[in-house]
């Protein structure tokens, strides 16, 4: 009880570190002069307690840190009673239980801090610590899996010691043969059938079978016969079940508490289970604490490092108390595993280097630099490789692995035109003639008149030199390398400009020339008209091979005829009856090949809808309109909406803006391409087509190929979109009027544009507000028509009414001081 008091007091009166738990416990069991806790009057009591509030615990926080350090239920039951017995007592002052597993680990001492390091190396202070990433699989259910039935199918260590709840299988075979299955009750006894009960609790496997020996001799006499006799008794003892133990797990650990799990578990699935150490958690200075003692250190970085896993066993009530680190090195760079690492005090920078694993393959392996800290400042040190093991370091310091350097010193390369470019050593190449060879020789493009060699100066390429590779090849020259040169020899393709010939008209537009331009080819030398009419797919089956017209540059230095015309002449199988009919062709030609005489491109129109006969139908004359169509097509029907008819034409438009503009952006334009239609539509006032029977060419429209006619059926609807305050639909009455339409879907909203009201019509025709004088015409209304209700669009330059009157008030007070002036 001495003990309790004493700890408690001594933990509520200083700022404890894990160091100190271990200190407050052994100086507590040493205090004589302590009071007991019955003698204690309620004014010291109330003075500790006062001071126990303020340190931020509450007395259930208080309770589970004396059952964690060994205190009896009697003496924490007796503190309780005291405390609760005080006046300033409240509900509140006893705490929830998730206050105490929340805050285990302040009551401890070990807060964690949710602060970063500032460091001008935030990369550095990034890094992950090391061992981290074991705990970083521990799911949510991990717990669960671990605090389970302690069922185990693993054989039972040899040093695991035998206490109450775990279940012992006896095997008995021989002259007999039975199974005995007993679990070792709260005594430390199992009772066997016709023997005395057998006192097993502490032993190990090996010692539990020679007591059960010994016992089942009293009814197995041939267990004492030799092996050879034919009464022998054979037995065997296992661990069918364990026992479950109790383990509070607290300190800087990610999910402190207390956990319930077999007594099989290890100190590392225990530390799993509780998610491991925090990121200010030591991972090497974990103390297992046992009877208010520690029992043994564990280092998980034997574990990390060497695969050396602690080995003993737990026991119930046992305390797994991680501290806070002491000392980290951040490791960055060239290493084979970077981190956060901790070190203890005795350990050097070759114990550093071994937890990274060493430096990597492309890391300076001579010398390693580190930044400490002293005092206010920072210094850098640099640490040969022969003082690695001698170099002690200090809490905080960076270290770094630098790379080697990006430097050759024999090194010469080629590139370009050559069968194996890449880099060579000087020392096999020391001139340009044996680099050449080495790379397998000069490609048959290769460029022999020039090629270029760079040349570092001062640290960088600051020099060209040029040379001629058939000189070079023919031994006339010769060029010795100096380190680092780089040599580029030219491709006769990449240089000299790709010629090409192109023909439009009626072909086939086959591209075989591997470019993106339909149409145009690449140019060989001797190619006749008649090869690119043949690479192109052949003519159209309407194109004339009798008259085909070559357009050639003159290169007239005038200008006045920068072209010329030749004209070829081609049999049907694309042969000709003399070669200047089909003559040779040269770089930049056009060539042309026109429809036959007499011979037009049928273009079609279609009608869609409420027809008689819809369908497509073919333009049969140059002035074939809409007006003929519509009789072609029978009229239309009697459902039809004449009003809504309308046309779709393509938007050749489009085609010409987007070969213009090439690839010119929105902010050039002022519009995205994609905005562009591929149709235009417009609608046609039917009603007067028919009575001017098509005479007017007011209604009348003349049509083109592709255009589409849609006649669709009637629509005795409108409707009202935009701002206003339900959108809707309304049925058509004759003589309705615009507002009367959007007074039914719940008039305007505050940011509606009243002048901005415009109506589209089914045929697609836009008609919106006039405003004459102070009057506003609006759109009449018919079958069909949608009305839309825009919205206002801020005027950041409107000044409001605040700054009106901030402005007026300013005026005012200008104009009387300027009176008093």
């Amino acid at each position: 009880m001495k003990k309790f008091l004493s700890l408690l007091l001594v933990m509520i009166t200083i700022t404890m570190s894990s160091q100190d738990i271990k200190d407050a416990i052994n100086s507590a069991s040493d205090k004589n002069d302590a009071k007991e806790l019955s003698k204690m009057s309620d004014k010291d009591l109330l003075s500790y307690w006062n001071q126990a509030k303020q340190q931020g615990y509450t007395l259930n926080q208080l309770k589970t840190l004396a059952r964690a350090q060994g205190a009896t239920e009697s003496d924490i039951s007796q503190f309780e009673k005291r405390i609760k017995g005080l006046k300033s007592f409240s509900a509140e002052d006893e705490g929830s239980k998730n206050q105490i597993e929340n805050s285990l680990t302040s009551i401890f001492g070990i807060i964690p801090s949710e602060k970063k390091l500032e460091s001008e190396d935030s990369t550095a202070y990034s890094l992950p610590i090391f061992g981290m990433k074991f705990f970083e699989t521990v799911a949510s259910s991990t717990i669960n899996d671990f605090s389970s039935s302690p069922q185990i199918n693993i054989a039972t260590p040899l040093s695991y010691q035998l206490g109450p709840g775990d279940e012992i299988t006896i095997n008995v075979w021989g002259a007999s043969e039975n199974v005995y299955t007993s679990t070792i009750d709260t005594r430390g006894y199992i009772k066997i059938d016709r023997i005395a009960p057998v006192y097993l609790s502490g032993y190990t496997i090996a010692g539990a079978k020679r007591r059960v020996g010994d016992a089942l001799s009293k009814i197995y006499s041939g267990i004492s016969s030799s092996k050879e006799s034919y009464q022998k008794v054979f037995f065997d003892i296992s661990l069918s079940r364990t026992r479950s133990i109790v383990l509070n797990i607290v300190g800087s650990v990610k999910r402190p508490g207390t956990y319930t799990l077999s007594s099989m578990v290890s100190v590392l699935n225990a530390l799993y289970a509780a998610g491991g150490p925090t990121e200010t958690g030591s991972f090497r200075n974990i103390q297992v604490v046992r009877n208010g003692k520690v029992f043994k250190m564990v280092d998980l970085y034997d574990y990390f490092v060497k695969g050396v896993a602690p080995i003993f066993s737990l026991r119930d009530q046992d305390v797994i108390l991680i501290p806070a680190y002491k000392k980290r090195a951040f490791v960055n760079g060239e290493f084979k595993e970077t981190g956060i690492f901790e070190f203890k005090e005795n350990e050097t920078l070759e114990d550093i280097l071994s937890f990274t694993g060493g430096i990597s393959s492309f890391g300076y392996k001579n010398k390693l630099f580190i930044e400490s800290v002293s005092g206010i400042n920072k210094k850098t040190s640099v640490i040969d490789s022969d003082s690695f093991n001698s170099t002690k370091l200090s809490d905080g310091d960076i270290i770094k692995a630098s790379p080697v350097a990006d430097k050759y010193t024999n090194k010469v390369s080629i590139e370009g035109a050559v069968y194996l470019p890449g880099n060579y050593s000087i020392e096999e190449s020391p001139n340009l003639k044996s680099l050449i060879a080495n790379a397998q020789g000069l490609k048959d493009d290769a460029l022999l008149s020039r090629a270029i060699i760079y040349r570092f100066s001062e640290g960088k390429e600051k020099k060209i030199l040029s040379v001629n590779l058939s000189n070079i090849i023919s031994g006339k020259e010769k060029l010795e390398f100096e380190a680092n040169d780089r040599v580029k020899i030219f491709s006769k393709s990449t240089i000299e400009k790709e010629e090409f010939v192109e023909i439009r008209g009626e072909v086939n537009d086959r591209d075989d020339s591997d470019n993106n331009d339909v149409g145009k080819f690449t140019f060989f030398e001797g190619m006749r008209v008649s090869d690119l009419i043949l690479l192109s797919g052949g003519v159209k089956e309407n194109g004339d091979l009798f008259s085909i017209n070559i357009y050639r540059q003159t290169f007239d230095k005038s200008g006045k005829v920068p072209f010329r015309s030749i004209t070829a002449k081609l049999n049907l199988d694309y042969s000709s009856s003399s070669l200047e009919e089909n003559p040779v062709l040269n770089p930049g030609d056009l060539v042309v090949v026109r429809l036959r005489e007499g011979v037009v491109k049928p273009e079609y129109a279609e009608i869609t809808g409420l027809v008689r006969s819809p369908g497509v139908y073919s333009l049969l004359n140059n002035k074939y309109s809409l007006y003929d169509l519509l009789n072609d097509a029978g009229g239309i029907l009697e459902y039809g909406a004449v009003s809504g008819v309308k046309i779709k034409r393509i938007n050749k438009a489009k085609k010409e803006i987007e070969e213009a503009v090439g690839d010119l952006t929105k902010d050039s334009l002022g519009f995205e391409l994609e905005e562009q239609k591929d149709y235009i539509e417009f609608g046609v006032d039917i009603a007067q087509l028919y009575k001017t029977k098509g005479n007017d060419s007011r209604y009348n429209v003349v049509l083109k190929g592709g255009d589409i006619i849609e006649v669709p059926k009637l629509d005795n609807t409108i409707e009202i979109i935009g701002e206003i305050e339900q959108p809707t639909v309304i049925n058509y009455k004759k003589g309705i009027s615009v507002m009367e339409a959007i007074s039914q879907a719940g008039g305007l909203t505050d940011l509606a544009k009243k002048r901005g009201v415009f109506v589209i019509y089914q045929n697609g025709n836009i008609s919106s507000n006039k405003k004459y004088f102070i009057f506003n015409n609006m759109p009449k209304l018919e079958p069909g028509c949608k009305i839309i209700v825009p919205k206002k669009i801020a005027n950041p330059n409107k000044t409001n009414i605040a700054e009106i009157i901030g402005l007026t008030s300013t005026l005012a007070t200008l104009a009387v001081l300027i009176q008093s002036l």
